[in-house]
């Protein structure tokens, strides 16, 4: 009799055991479900968040305003015997000098060059990424005409060309370096240049900026001087 309620209670024993396993079991299944949903919707909020960052962040990068940047002048483009005059701003224009072309030395040791298409220029250009290369020429008279007497054999090489779209205006983006001898020794800056082709008769213009500081520190203002020129660039 005693063996009877002694197999029941063993019985009973493990049908509590078993339960009680059964329900822990199922809470840790519906816990772990739920923070895998959790987890799977704050996955996808932060998606969201990081793409509507990025959004908002190309956006900006379109709505750059210069109304109170640089200072304003303008490029000018001789066709034959017609003379227009583009509008485009300097950066920091300390001192200008007029001639064949445009050389602007800045406040911040940087030096802009602006030019616009000359008759004799204009059979060797086909596309607007051979517009720089095209000028170079005629850069380095500019160069010769105004530099120092003691700085000669300037050049110009272009090392990356890229076609960009600005203000409905298509241009290449131009990064290169200049060189050029000092009392004899070698030298050389960086530049950043741009080059478009005017809508009122097809004429093309370019500007340069060059790094004109000994430890050639300033790329960064270079890019962002040329590019804040393109986006001021008009007819």
């Amino acid at each position: 009799m005693n063996n009877g309620r002694g197999n029941i209670g063993l019985i009973i024993g493990i049908i509590v055991v078993v339960l009680i396993i059964a329900i822990v079991g199922v809470i840790f299944l519906v816990n772990g479900n739920k923070d895998s949903k959790d987890g799977t919707v704050q996955n996808i909020a932060n998606t969201s968040s990081n793409k509507l960052n990025n959004e908002n962040e190309e956006n900006n990068s379109n709505q750059i305003d210069l109304s109170n940047w640089g200072v304003p002048d303008s490029i000018v483009v001789e066709i034959g015997d017609t003379i227009t005059r583009a509008c485009i701003k300097f950066p920091t224009l300390s001192g200008i000098i007029r001639g064949t072309g445009k050389i602007a030395y800045q406040t911040d040791k940087t030096l802009v060059i602006l030019d616009g298409q000359l008759t004799s220029i204009s059979p060797n250009v086909n596309e607007i990424s051979n517009v720089l290369p095209a000028y170079f020429e005629q850069t380095i008279k500019i160069m010769e005409r105004y530099r120092r007497s003691d700085w000669k054999d300037f050049a110009f090489n272009v090392e990356t060309k890229e076609m960009v779209k600005i203000n409905d205006y298509d241009m290449c983006k131009y990064t290169g370096t200049h060189t050029y001898t000092y009392n004899g020794e070698p030298g050389s800056m960086k530049f950043v240049a741009y080059a478009t082709q005017l809508k009122e008769n097809g004429g093309y213009v370019y500007w340069m900026v060059i790094d004109e500081t000994e430890d050639q520190s300033m790329t960064n203002t270079i890019m962002e001087h040329a590019t804040n020129m393109a986006y001021t660039f008009h007819e």
